[in-house]
């Protein structure tokens, strides 16, 4: 009786082979676009921090400089009478006393030039001394955070970043740099006034580690690397231009070439300004009337937050 045999199938291993040369491809064609964007948004922001805004500047300070003068003038006025508010509700809490009397101290110690001294004459009542431990013991901590916070913070990073890249490329450090060194350079200048704390991390990383050779092809990591940090760099100046194009200066220069839109923009401030001088007169009154009250025992007033703020002015 002849058995039947069963032949197995051979198992067919499929191999996939990366092409690595395509990936390199199309990271450096990433790259590039990248760059070709990061260009076009920066010489864009340039052209307006350098040229746009300050010929409106200009020209606005002249077509309306009666109402800007008022307003920075009442602005400046109401800023010292709402800090002058403040300090008297703040010390006549801290003091546990009325504002009326608080307002009567105040007035002398301002009179003889001792403000600066007024909170050290008059310590805290209603409080013990633990409170007054704890108290010290969190301003220390505010003290320690503020510091290590400033060391930390972004203008600082780029003040050490710029000058440990300055050892290294300086002119007068380098003697004879090359073209390379001296496009580089640029760039540091460049990064530098515009505050970009990546583009500067990264030139000093290229010092950091060994350098490619012109003959080395950087590999795909690198690639990938670069394309990332470029197109970080353009989602942060891309955010920097959406802010310019809210402002009433953008595209000035293309705006003062046509009568009518630079009268319809003069319209538009003009209103938008006195709008704000009514706004910054109705806080003056408002002020005026509780400086008033701390003047009359018994008398309550309710007082309101008035918080202004244009940052075109």
């Amino acid at each position: 009786m002849n058995k039947k045999t069963h032949k197995t199938k051979p198992t067919i291993t499929t191999v996939i082979i990366s092409d690595s040369t395509s990936k390199r491809q199309a990271e450096q064609s990433l790259y590039q676009s990248s760059c070709a964007l990061l260009n076009k948004y920066t010489d864009k922001l340039k052209h307006y921090e350098k040229q746009d805004r300050p010929a409106f500047t200009t020209w606005l300070n002249r077509e309306l400089n009666e109402q800007l003068t008022e307003y920075r003038h009442l602005r400046h006025l109401v800023d010292n009478m709402q800090s002058r508010v403040d300090d008297i509700i703040c010390y006549s809490e801290w003091q546990g006393i009325s504002p009326h009397e608080a307002y009567k101290i105040w007035v002398v110690a301002e009179a003889n030039g001792t403000l600066d001294i007024l909170w050290k004459e008059h310590p805290r009542l209603g409080e013990d001394a633990c409170d007054d431990e704890d108290s010290q013991e969190i301003d220390n901590d505010d003290d320690e955070y503020s510091t290590v916070k400033k060391k930390n913070s972004p203008s600082a990073r780029i003040k050490t970043v710029y000058r440990q890249i300055v050892r290294v490329l300086h002119p007068d450090i380098k003697g004879s740099p090359t073209e390379e060194e001296q496009t580089t350079w640029h760039e540091v200048q460049d990064a530098y006034a515009w505050g970009d704390i990546h583009r500067l991390e990264k030139i000093l990383k290229s010092f950091s580690h060994p350098t490619i050779t012109s003959n080395q092809e950087p590999s795909l990591a690198d690639l990938i690397e670069f394309r990332t940090d470029v197109q970080q760099r353009v989602y942060m100046t891309q955010q920097k231009l959406s802010s310019a194009k809210l402002q009433p200066s953008w595209n000035f220069l293309k705006i003062k070439l046509s009568p009518k839109k630079l009268a319809d923009l003069r319209q538009e401030l003009f209103t938008e300004l006195n709008r704000d001088l009514r706004k910054i007169r109705e806080i003056k009154i408002d002020l005026d009337e509780e400086l008033d009250s701390f003047q009359r025992p018994n008398l309550k007033k309710h007082r309101r937050n008035s918080p202004f703020g244009n940052p075109l002015y």
